[in-house]
This record gives C-alpha cells, structure tokens and sequence, in this order.
C-alpha cells in the first residue's frame, strides 16, 4: 500500500450502552498496524470520567518507525444509526508508547434517541483518520474492527399480595432461579415517614458479575407495563448488592385512579441486563479505499489541476459524468469514490442534510464514508437524486434500493421501490419482502406481503376443495 497518503480506523462497539467502567478502568481496541507511515503501531481507547465518555489515541509499545513522529489526525465519535455525535481534527508529536486523550462526549448525548430522550441507541463507533501530511486524505488504507461487549439479559416477575396494607416493618424477599441456579435474590420494603417509598435491594448470586443495568416496571389493571425508572452501576464486593428507590410511593401506587393494583396485589417486572466480559474484540476488514488512475495521477502532480471529470453512476451510464471541480463532496464506498454537489444532496436526504451540519471537510472537499454500502447500489441512489428516476430496475436491486432509501433517508426513492416491489410481489418473494417490513418496521409493506400470503394460501386451499 506504499503511496498511501493516510489511514482510516473505524472502531464499532457493540453494547457500549452497558460498557460500565469502575475508576481507572479502559476498553481497548484491537491494535493496527499503519504501513503508510512506517509500520508504525497504534490503538484507541476509551474510559468514563463519571458521566463523560473520553477517547484517546495512542501509539503501541515498541512501535515500529521512528522514535517519534507527527501525524495530523480527525477523530470522530458516530451514533448506532452513524450521525456524528463529536469530532476533534488536530495534530501531536508522537512517541513510542505515548497515549493520549482526545474527545470527549456526554454519555446521555451519545446514547439518547432524539425524538424520546430515552437512553435507547446501545452501540456506538469511533472512527480515526490520520496522516503524516497536513490532512492529506485523498487516498487512505483503512482497517475496521469490532468489538462486543457480552450482555446477558434476566426478566422476572414479582407479587406483592394485600399492598395496601404493607408496613414499613415488612419485608419481602424472592429468589429467582435460571435453571436450577439461583440467579438474584429480590428484598422489597419501605422507608420514610410521611412518604412511604419503595425500595428494593438486589443481591447478585453469581460470581464474575460487573456492570449491571435494572429495568422496573408495574403492570396495572389493564395489564401494561408502566416504567418505574431504571437504575445502573456496579455490583461491589463480595455480596453484590445493589439498592435502588423507586420514584413512585406507596400513596400514589394504592390511589384507586391509578388503577395500578390487581385484586389488592402489586406485581413488579424486572428487566435485568449485566455485562460478563467481552465476546468479540478483533480487526474485520482491511482494505483501500480506491480511487480513480486518472485522479490519482492528478492528485500526485501539484502543478496540474485535477481531473476534468470523473463518473458518478455505475459503468452502464457512460455519458453521466460531472466535472470534478464543481463537486464538493466525496462518498466513499469500499471499492469507489464517487463525487456529488452539497446542496442537491441536501435537498434530497435528509441522512446527507444532518451529516452537513458537521465541518468534515477534507481539501476543500466533505468526504462521507458509505462503507457499509456496495458500489453498485450507491451509483444507483445517487443517480436516482440526480434524476429522479430508476434505470434497469430488477427485484434484487429494488430490495437493496429499498434498504438504501433508509440507510440515506431518501422518500421518494423509498416510495418508487414499494410501488416496484408491489407489483412485481408473488409467493416466491413474499417472505423475503416480510423480513424487509420487519427489519425498517414497514407497516404498509408487512400488509402489501401478508395479503399476498394469505391470498395464495387461499387460492389453493379453493382449488384442493375444487
């Protein structure tokens, strides 16, 4: 890969959400390797400074390279859905076995989903691109890794019987087995005077238990689950126990309009999810991000300007080129650059439109990585928000049509694939169509496919009595 002008990580961590670290304590990516800057060794890391989530850059222990070296870096903190959260661009002096902290994110602001406000996004990611050369990122090698943060999920269900009558001397304790193992052991009872609240004080029966996340819920008359509030930490010392008060007391929890006690019973359903190490913590992919001869032998001489044009859509729309010097955004897939205009992309997506409020200029240029996107599939979405309209469209490609028209938010194209897909929709792809409507929680597609299910099946059972 010698040429290489830099090198992009991209660090995916899978329930960071339930990552709790005690003081002093720090995840670690997978280390990789940068050969375009001397074989030279490097990883991220994160930790907690109380209710902030810190990321830092370091250089590997008996790094190959020089002694020392500086490199212009830009990291970037994205959400589950890829919106950057946070981004930091500077540059450091780095030596051998030199680590340092970089950016920093508000844990709420990295987790929160913004139409809630409920902390309901788990995983996040990090992605660092570094360089030797004054933010040089035309051409870039890049290495992606993932790591999983084990969870492991329990649900139960507790009576209290005769609430309304339950003293503050009482108390109620449970156990709950999994299998034939006792899992957690449950106490509940009230404190205070004039405001009776309810407490409850779990202690943790198995051993190796770290971060813990608690779910409470009461389900009333009606048989629904109502939050109570949740409840995080860790599980210290040798016991394991961990209390928590709920925000509702006994007053409220008794009052008949409420209408949360059945038959005189309060039933409890707890949602408990604690972490048990890491699962997975390895380097996926390796690769280089291509580019064009033609621009890169433009991009190598400083004299010339670069290339008048380069081709957008896919190599079946030969006459679809757009001169290269008015675009000011480059889309990177993982075996193309594509070029495309700010604005039109604005005006189209809405994914685009959010991802412009962040300053990622490169050389006068916005690069967007769409790794996750194949070439074939993004020339086609481009050319659709260029022109409106879909060329050569097959069901395989409408489907990936379809999951790209939410990957980049992007309706109209969303609507022309449903109508596609409606009117090409038979028994043979109809399940294949479901799982799409479950995956994006497509309503009016589940119906389009579950008619033509139970059409069929009834078509047939007609013709068997027939």
């Amino acid at each position: 890969m010698s040429g290489m002008s830099g090198h992009t990580f991209k660090w995916k961590i899978e329930n960071a959400r339930y990552c709790g670290m005690k003081k002093n304590q720090y995840l670690r990516s997978p280390t990789w390797v940068v050969e375009e800057m001397d074989n030279t060794a490097w990883y991220l890391r994160w930790k907690y400074i109380e209710n902030i989530i810190c990321f830092g850059l370091g250089r590997e222990e008996g790094s190959d390279g020089e002694e020392s070296i500086i490199i212009y870096f830009e990291i970037a903190i994205l959400d589950k859905c890829g919106k950057v959260i946070e981004k930091v661009v500077g540059t450091y002096k780095f030596r051998t076995c030199i680590y340092i902290d970089i950016i920093t994110v508000l844990r709420d602001d990295a987790f929160a989903d913004e139409e809630s406000g409920n902390l309901s996004k788990d995983s996040l990611s990090v992605v660092c691109r570094m360089c030797k050369r004054s933010y040089v990122f035309f051409e870039t090698a890049f290495t992606v890794a993932r790591t999983t943060i084990k969870v492991e999920k329990r649900s139960c269900l507790l009576v209290i019987e005769d609430f309304a009558n339950y003293f503050k001397n009482e108390r109620s304790v449970f156990d709950i087995s999994y299998g034939r193992r006792k899992f957690i052991r449950v106490a509940f009872f009230l404190t205070g005077d004039s405001k009776e609240v309810c407490n409850f004080e779990i202690e943790y029966l198995i051993k190796d238990l770290g971060y813990v996340f608690m779910k409470t819920y009461v389900l009333n008359a009606e048989h629904k689950l109502i939050n109570c509030g949740e409840s995080e930490g860790f599980c210290e010392g040798e016991r394991k126990i961990h209390h928590f008060s709920l925000p509702m007391d006994k007053k409220f929890l008794t009052a008949k309009e409420n209408n949360l006690l059945l038959e005189g019973a309060l039933y409890f359903r707890f949602q408990c999810l604690y972490t048990t190490g890491i699962s997975f913590n390895e380097i996926e992919e390796a690769g280089v991000a291509y580019i064009p001869s033609a621009l890169k032998d433009n991009i190598a001489s400083s004299n010339e300007n670069f290339a008048s044009s380069v081709q957008l859509f896919s190599s079946s729309m030969k006459d679809d080129l757009i001169p290269y010097d008015t675009c000011d955004v480059e889309i990177h897939t993982s075996d193309r650059i594509f070029v495309a205009h700010k604005k039109i992309l604005e005006a189209k997506s809405t994914v685009f439109r959010d991802f412009f409020v962040f300053d990622l200029t490169v050389e006068g240029k916005i690069v967007a990585e769409c790794f996750d996107v194949d070439s074939e599939t993004m020339a086609r979405v481009l050319s659709f928000i260029y022109t409106d309209t879909l060329v050569d469209l097959q069901w395989s490609s409408a489907c990936q049509l379809y999951e790209a028209s939410w990957r980049f938010g992007v309706t109209n194209l969303r609507i022309k694939c449903f109508s596609f897909l409606k009117n090409n929709l038979c028994l043979a792809n109809a399940r294949e169509l479901l799982f799409l409507a479950h995956k994006y929680q497509d309503g009016n597609l589940k119906n389009v496919a579950m008619s033509c299910i139970f059409e069929c099946q009834e078509s047939e059972s007609q013709m068997i009595d027939g």
